[in-house]
């Protein structure tokens, strides 16, 4: 195997690699956003009676 072949591999290998990790980050963070957003929608009690005690 010459050299320039050999740069290529590592190269493709990187760049999958890139890929991978950017992927995973962007489904927890998709993920985290969803949770977020489903305890806005319906906030608890006790998260609306902190508010209150809060003001109060």
């Amino acid at each position: 195997m010459d050299q320039q072949t050999a740069l290529i591999l590592i190269v493709v290998n990187l760049l999958s690699a890139v890929v991978i990790i950017t992927w995973y980050l962007f489904d927890r963070y998709t993920k985290r956003i969803e949770k977020l957003i489903q305890q806005n929608a319906k906030p608890s009690c006790a998260f609306i009676q902190a508010q209150s005690k809060r003001k109060g």
